[in-house]
């Protein structure tokens, strides 16, 4: 009996609206937003599922038209367990398709009781599904009538509370420090929906790029002497903050190297211009920053500039490509390299060949300076590089040997509250690591001899 009523139309036509409203509920308590709000962004969406799932009499089939509601549910829920409050952002759906597959894996492998639960809520909503579909399990018509009737009738009531929103939390307020409502910000899944637009449309920018600055040029001149040599390395550290540098007055000893180097000049009140890789990177290889961020799809980068000013340029980096800007802005360089798919494309020659491979892939930086000092053997006499770090990203473990983990214990890895210490070790010994790689350049640069920074 209850075996039937699992299966049941009726109550999987339940099953699946409330499903679809457990972020709407999650979010009026991750939010900071009026009680007005709340009702709205929870009843008007939850009218909307059951009048659109009230459209066709195969309810598993209309489960399926839907999956994409459904998908976005489990990605929301993931992502309040792991930040605490927020809606799926322009820059989580560029993180979905620029991050790399070995990054987000280890991410995951951290999210085991957020994954585990949208799965055991999501996935037999669609097992449950498909079987209904593929057996032609129909909802009564009685049903599908009065479910269409209420939904409607409840709808527009909603829907002058709604209105109501705006009246309340009108324009111009946000200027005044109060709340301001928008339906594309303040009601999931609408706001899902519209910066999933705004990623396509910024992702459309991205793949016309090339053609787009195909034309540009700095017109780039050196007003040193020609035959002066010089090398000039710049360094893009990645998830690196200033507060756990020793430099920037961390009480623990992050910087042993750095903090007694002669001629290091610290920039302080100085912060990233996003969160995120691939806009906060090109950034800073371009002249676009986030308040004119447009000209990042019209002009080149600094490669590009050095290039055209008689330097030999170099673009290296310890992160995978993601057909991203940074891949664009790296390839304008003399060389580009990004030594991890190198290694893989090296790896797999090596066991088609039968040689095999016992190393395991490492990704600490430490990995870059061979190569930066294999450029710098050419002899060029002018000479620009890029070097694109791994940096501290999780999982912090894995970015520097063991017999450099000075701050320990570092283990376990899971990021959990009660393991907080240990991340904090971890993450810090990353920091040292990224300390000992810097040090290891400029006393490289101080050996040339040449005018370098």
């Amino acid at each position: 009996m209850k075996l039937r009523l699992l299966l049941s139309p009726r109550f999987l036509f339940f099953y699946m609206v409330l499903s679809l409203a457990v972020p709407n509920v999650a979010l009026c308590f991750t939010e900071n937003t009026p009680l007005m709000a709340d009702v709205v962004g929870v009843l008007l969406p939850i009218l909307v599922y059951a009048l659109v799932m009230s459209l066709d009499r195969c309810v598993g089939r209309m489960v399926w038209v839907l999956f994409l509601l459904v998908f976005f549910a489990a990605f929301q829920m993931v992502l309040v367990y792991l930040y605490g409050n927020g809606v799926i952002a322009v820059d989580m759906f560029l993180n979905l398709v620029t991050t790399n597959p070995g990054e987000a894996m280890e991410l995951l492998d951290n999210l085991v009781p957020a994954v585990a639960g949208v799965f055991i809520l999501y996935l037999p909503l669609l097992a449950i599904a498909a079987w209904q579909w593929a057996k032609g399990v129909r909802i009564d018509r009685e049903f599908q009538r009065l479910a269409i009737r209420r939904a409607l009738c409840l709808i527009l009531p909603l829907a002058l509370l709604l209105v109501g929103c705006y009246v309340a939390y009108p324009k111009g307020n946000e200027k005044k420090g109060k709340f301001e409502y928008h339906i594309e910000d303040n009601m999931y899944p609408v706001n899902v929906f519209y910066n999933l637009c705004l990623a396509v449309h910024e992702s459309s920018l991205s793949a016309h790029y090339n053609d787009n600055v195909a034309d540009f040029r700095f017109n780039a001149v050196s007003e040193h002497a020609k035959d002066s040599a010089e090398v000039y390395v710049l360094v893009v550290g990645e998830t690196a903050r200033s507060r756990d540098f020793q430099l920037y007055g961390y009480n623990r000893p992050t910087n042993p190297l750095l903090s007694i180097t002669d001629g290091l000049l610290v920039f302080r009140n100085v912060r990233s211009q996003s969160n995120t890789t691939h806009k906060s990177v090109p950034m800073l290889l371009t002249a676009a920053t986030a308040d004119d961020h447009d000209r990042l799809h019209h002009e080149k980068g600094i490669l590009a500039a050095f290039r055209e000013a008689g330097f030999y340029t170099v673009f290296l980096s310890n992160q995978q490509p993601n057909h991203s800007y940074i891949d664009f802005l790296g390839s304008q360089a003399d060389e580009h390299l990004f030594i991890r798919e190198a290694d893989a494309k090296t790896d797999e020659a090596e066991g088609a060949s039968g040689a095999g491979n016992d190393v395991v892939e490492q990704t600490s930086d430490e990995r870059l300076l061979p190569f930066l000092n294999k450029a710098m053997a050419k002899g060029h006499k002018k000479l620009f590089v890029v070097l694109h770090m791994y940096g501290s990203h999780f999982n912090y473990r894995d970015r520097y040997p063991q017999s450099r983990a000075r701050f320990v214990p570092d283990t376990p890895t899971e990021a959990k509250p009660e393991n907080r210490p240990q991340l904090v070790n971890a993450y810090d010994n990353t920091i040292l690591q990224t300390d000992y790689i810097l040090h290891s350049i400029i006393e490289k640069l101080r050996s040339t001899g040449a005018v370098s920074a």
